[in-house]
């Protein structure tokens, strides 16, 4: 496999953790003000990335052990 893709091969490898964990992400985030006017295509990429960053980070603290059982991996 070639490493021009390394961003989509990074997705595919938390899309699982991001699939389990994306709706609590839009449920902290609709408890912002004024939230519900941004529109869709940033407010999805928002939760994206936070929900991206924050299953990869819990992968880094919890081991892979532990994140496997939640389903972060």
């Amino acid at each position: 496999m070639r490493g021009d893709n390394k961003f989509l091969i990074t997705v595919g490898n938390y899309s699982f953790g991001i699939y389990l964990s994306h709706i609590m992400v839009i449920n902290v985030l609709n408890k912002i003000p004024y939230y519900s006017y941004v529109p869709v295509i940033i407010n999805s990429a928002v939760v994206f990335a936070i929900t991206l960053v924050g299953v990869i980070v819990g992968r880094k603290i919890l081991g892979k052990k532990i994140s496997g059982w939640l389903g972060l991996c």
